[in-house]
C-alpha cells in the first residue's frame, strides 16, 4: 500500500484549499513548490524542475529556492499569482498577487443588528464629547496636516476643458521648430548613465599565455583564501555556469558586479573556511584553530569579486577538471536542437550505466539530468529509443521519471563474483574421455615455448606445495581456462584482483 509522506499530505490539503494560488512549503533551509504547480513556478522563477520521492509510485515534480532569498522569489511569483506560504508549526498565510491586491474590496451589507450596534457606539461617543482623530497610523510629513483635502470641490466641466486647452497650448509651444535629426545627436546634458567599461577591456587583464614560471609562483595565504572563495560559486544549482556564461556576454564591470550581487544573495556559512555575502560584497575568513595567529580574513566589494572571477576565467582556473567535463554535458543537454539534446541525454545515461551498474543493472531518474524535467518527460519516447540504440545498452525502459537500463556483458560490474559450479576432480571415465580427445587431436595441448622457465615458478614442491593437489593435467588445464575467464571479467569490470 502506498503511503504519502505527512508533509506532502499537508501540502496537498493547503493546495486544494487554494487552487488558484501557488503553495510554497518550508523544508529545512529551502522553500519548495511541489506537484502540478511546480512547473508553473519553475517557469516564472526560471528554476530547474526536479523531482522528489514523497511515497508515491512516481517522483513528483518539484522546484525550490533558499529561505534567505525568499523575498526576491516571492516578489517574482506575486507578479502573476498569489502565494500561500506554509511554515513549520504555524498557520499558512497568503501573499496576494499584484492583480488581486489592486482589486477594490466589495462592500459588505450590514445586518440590522450590526447597524444598530454601530449607531449606539457613535451616539455614546457624541454624548461623551470625544474628538475623533483626523488620521490613523503614522503621519506622512509630505503633506501639511492643516490642509483640508477632503472639502475640495470637484472640478466643473468648464474647468476640465480649460485645463486640456492649456495643456495643448503648452504642447504646441514645446514642439515648435523641433528638429528630430538634431535631437538624435548626443549632447553632454543627455549623456547616458556611466555603466563602466566592458569587463573584457579591464586594466591588468591576465594574459591567456602563461609561462612555465607562473606554475612556481607560491600564493600568499590571502591569495589562497580569495581564490578559494571565488571558485566556490554562489551555492545555487548551476550558479557557476550562470556566472561563467554571463562573463562570456562581455558585460560592463558594473553590470557584472550587479549580476553577482543578485546571484549570490545574502547568506553564507562554513567552519574553518567561511564565506558570507550581502549587498556590499563578500566576506572571507580562514580559521587556524591550532594556531590562531595564522587566521586570515578579508572583505571584497562586488566590483573586486567581479574582477577576481573574471581573472580566474581568463586563466582557465574557474572550473576544475570535473566541473569542465560536467559543463560540457550541461550544455549538450540544455542547448541546441531537440534531436541533439535527446541524443546527449541518452548518451550520458548510458555512460552513467557503464560506470555505476550493479550486476549490469542501473536505475536513474530524469530529475537527475542537467536537462529540465519537462523536456525529458515530453521526449521520453525518443530518449528511450536513443538509449536502446547505444552500443553499451542491452535494454532500456522508461516509466514516468524512472529510467532502467541493462548494459551488455562486456560493461557489467559485479557486486559479487557470479556463482559457478564448484570445481571438482574428474572421475576415471571423464579422465579417459579427455585423454581420448587429446589423442584424437580434437583438443590440442599448449606447446611449451623456447623461453627458459624459471625453476622457482614451476617447482612448487620446494615451498611445500604438492602439485597433485591441483589434480591431473586435464584438471589443471581446465583450471587455467577458468582463471583466464576470471581475469577477463575483472578487466572488463575494472576491478582489481585480490588474493
Amino acid at each position: 500500500k502506498t503511503t504519502v509522506l505527512p508533509y506532502y499530505a499537508e501540502y496537498l490539503r493547503v493546495q486544494k484549499a487554494n487552487p488558484d494560488s501557488i503553495v510554497v512549503y518550508r523544508l529545512g533551509d529551502f522553500y519548495e513548490v511541489m506537484g502540478e504547480k511546480a512547473e508553473q513556478a519553475a517557469t516564472i522563477l526560471d528554476l530547474t524542475l526536479t523531482g522528489r520521492n514523497v511515497g508515491l509510485d512516481e517522483r513528483i515534480p518539484m522546484c525550490g529556492f533558499p529561505y534567505h532569498v525568499a523575498d526576491r522569489y516571492f516578489g517574482k511569483l506575486t507578479e502573476s499569482v498569489s502565494v500561500v506560504v506554509v511554515e513549520p508549526d504555524a498557520e499558512p498565510f497568503k501573499i496576494l498577487s499584484r492583480a488581486e491586491a489592486r482589486k477594490t474590496p466589495e462592500l459588505v451589507e450590514l445586518s440590522p443588528e450590526e447597524s444598530e450596534e454601530l449607531d449606539r457606539i457613535f451616539s455614546e461617543q457624541e454624548e461623551a464629547g470625544e474628538e475623533q482623530p483626523d488620521y490613523v497610523g503614522e503621519i506622512d510629513t509630505r503633506f501639511p496636516i492643516g490642509d483640508d483635502y477632503g472639502d475640495e470641490d470637484e472640478p466643473t466641466e468648464e474647468e476640465i476643458e480649460e485645463a486640456f486647452e492649456a495643456a495643448e497650448e503648452e504642447s504646441d509651444e514645446e514642439t515648435e521648430d523641433y528638429d528630430y535629426e538634431e535631437a538624435k545627436k548626443p549632447t553632454k546634458e543627455t549623456k547616458s548613465e556611466n555603466r563602466g567599461k566592458p569587463i573584457w577591456e579591464r586594466r591588468n587583464r591576465p594574459s591567456m599565455q602563461r609561462s612555465l614560471f607562473d606554475e612556481f609562483d607560491e600564493q600568499t595565504p590571502e591569495e589562497k583564501l580569495k581564490e578559494w572563495g571565488l571558485k566556490r560559486g554562489s551555492g545555487f544549482e548551476y550558479g557557476k555556469y550562470r556566472i561563467y556564461e554571463k562573463y562570456q556576454e562581455n558585460p560592463t564591470d558594473k553590470e557584472f558586479a550587479d549580476f553577482l550581487r543578485r546571484e549570490y544573495g545574502t547568506g553564507g556559512g562554513g567552519y574553518d573556511d567561511e564565506i558570507w555575502t550581502d549587498g556590499k560584497g563578500m566576506k572571507l575568513r580562514h580559521r587556524d584553530r591550532e594556531n590562531p595567529e595564522n587566521e586570515v580574513g578579508m572583505m571584497l566589494k562586488w566590483e573586486q569579486v567581479a574582477y577576481g572571477i573574471a581573472d580566474l576565467i581568463d586563466e582557465d582556473k574557474y572550473f576544475d577538471d570535473k566541473e569542465s567535463e560536467e559543463y560540457v554535458a550541461f550544455l549538450s543537454e540544455r542547448r541546441g536542437t531537440d534531436e541533439n539534446r535527446v541524443k546527449a541525454i541518452a548518451r550520458h545515461i548510458a555512460e552513467d550505466g557503464v560506470k555505476r551498474n550493479v550486476d549490469g543493472e542501473r536505475t536513474t531518474f530524469f530529475s537527475w539530468r542537467y536537462a529540465d524535467y519537462k523536456f525529458c518527460k515530453d521526449h521520453a519516447a525518443e530518449i528511450e529509443k536513443a538509449l536502446n540504440a547505444c552500443p553499451e545498452v542491452d535494454t532500456a525502459k522508461i516509466d514516468g521519471d524512472k529510467v532502467e537500463i541493462t548494459v551488455k556483458e562486456a560493461y557489467r560490474r559485479y557486486s559479487e563474483q557470479p556463482s559457478e559450479k564448484p570445481i571438482r576432480d574428474l572421475d576415471a571415465e571423464e579422465d579417459e574421455e579427455w585423454e581420448n580427445r587429446i589423442e584424437s587431436g580434437e583438443i590440442t595441448p599448449i606447446e611449451p615455448t623456447d623461453e627458459p622457465t624459471k625453476e622457482s615458478n614451476t617447482d612448487l614442491t620446494k615451498i611445500g606445495f604438492e602439485q597433485s593437489e591441483l589434480g591431473g593435467a586435464k584438471q589443471r588445464f581446465k583450471n587455467n581456462i577458468e582463471a583466464i575467464k576470471l581475469v577477463n571479467r575483472l578487466v572488463n569490470s575494472q576491478k582489481e584482483a585480490t588474493d
